[in-house]
């Protein structure tokens, strides 16, 4: 009896510290955090960022899956390492920002992270985010209280967090960001309008795509590049896990000739970049330590764009 009540102090005092030493690291995560200057100043009103620079640095991080597991913890210091070293004038999260049966405490612990770096930044939901104990109502609301997330809850029915901002310099559009929603499974055919009247609404200037479930075509066009022989950039070591349904969206981006780069995340183990058809299909880098990961594959993608709407792109590693 003595024994078992030894045992159960001793498994109570490591819990307790365990516990402890993830809160502590999350804290310094936040406290530490450097501020940024970004050359945007963000308009939510009129979902515009306005520049004082020729050229913007947009940084991609993915698949964070920020919950209570020990591993979350290690994603700030990720997330902040990569942040530091890139510099970005806006931050986008891909998805999975947090994970299943993660509360409300854990998603206002990644928005102020966030925060604190004092720059504006952007988020798209994934799968995951569905399986938070969180709402995506409240998720919503969450992230449009944020000073510097630009989230917005957007008009299409039955889809949260489809939404565009226009980057000006001079009162002139240099380029288009647009967000949508993937859902737990892909889009609809809803989602491919909303698109062709966004893309008209902007007079089809340069624009970047971000959204969590990559789309059949990274499939079709990897498995071209391998037929044909050509050299990939990047790794694909655990399958392309595409969109279940092929609405046609990719079709639409290529017939209105808008989008040049299309982001996701969704597979951790991937970070292809194959140009398909005029369009930069782009895997971001697994970010943080929560879920699967490899240690080579940790980062994010840095886009880099100019005044005439020319798009770089550069993998940010951690290491």
């Amino acid at each position: 009896m003595i024994k078992k009540n030894i045992l159960s102090i001793l498994v109570t005092i490591c819990l307790v510290t365990c516990f402890s030493m993830y809160y502590v690291h999350v804290n310094i995560s936040i406290s530490n955090s450097k501020t940024l200057n970004s050359n945007l100043i963000i308009d939510k009103e009129n979902s515009t960022l306005n520049s004082n620079s020729d050229e913007i640095k947009i940084l991609q991080l993915t698949d964070l899956q920020f919950s209570s597991l020990p591993g979350a913890a290690l994603a700030l210091s990720s997330a902040k390492r990569i942040i530091t070293k890139a510099n970005p004038d806006l931050i986008v999260l891909t998805g999975d920002n947090v994970f299943n049966y993660s509360g409300k405490k854990h998603l206002k612990i990644l928005i102020e992270f966030m925060d604190s770096f004092a720059i504006p930044w952007a988020v798209v939901y994934g799968n995951h985010d569905y399986g938070s104990f969180v709402s995506i109502e409240d998720q919503n609301k969450l992230y449009e209280n944020s000073e510097y997330c630009i989230f917005k809850k957007g008009s299409l029915k039955n889809s949260s967090g489809n939404y565009h901002y226009n980057i000006k310099r001079n009162d002139e559009v240099m380029a288009s960001l647009i967000f949508m929603n993937s859902g737990k499974n892909g889009f609809n055919e809803a989602h491919v309008k909303w698109y062709e009247d966004v893309v008209a609404s902007i007079n089809n200037v340069a624009s970047l795509l971000f959204f969590h479930i990559p789309l059949e075509e990274t499939k079709i066009a990897y498995d071209k590049y391998l037929s044909d022989n050509k050299d990939i950039d990047g790794l694909n070591l655990e399958g392309i896990h595409h969109q279940k349904t092929n609405v046609g969206l990719f079709e639409k981006v290529k017939e209105l000739g808008s989008t040049k780069v299309i982001a996701y995340g969704h597979d951790h183990l991937n970070n292809l970049i194959l140009d398909y058809e005029g369009v930069s299909l782009c895997y971001g880098l697994k970010t943080g330590k929560a879920s699967y990961f490899t240690n080579e594959l940790q980062g994010g993608n840095l886009y880099t764009v100019n005044i005439e709407g020319k798009i770089d792109i550069e993998r940010i590693y951690e290491k």
